[in-house]
């Protein structure tokens, strides 16, 4: 869901929700600001969840087709 709406492949903002990372580095664009969660209830829920997950991703899997995407994350293991 993530890879769709910063994709703009589904009518959900991404400007609204999803905030870069301030720092230059190679990854800096790719890469999302934590949210901040006072409960472990809201740290679970979609946008905190994903976006640190998305964060661990390697940069050459965010250029892939949505196919491909797909399939490339059913062979990652995340932690």
């Amino acid at each position: 869901m993530l890879y769709r709406i910063r994709h703009c492949l589904i009518a959900i903002p991404a400007a609204v929700y999803l905030q870069p990372v301030p720092t230059c580095t190679r990854a800096f664009e790719t890469r999302y600001m934590q949210i901040q969660c006072n409960t472990n209830t809201y740290s679970q829920s979609f946008f905190p969840h994903t976006i640190s997950l998305w964060n661990t991703l390697r940069v050459d899997v965010y250029q892939l087709s949505p196919d491909s995407f797909t399939a490339r994350l059913s062979s990652i293991q995340f932690v």
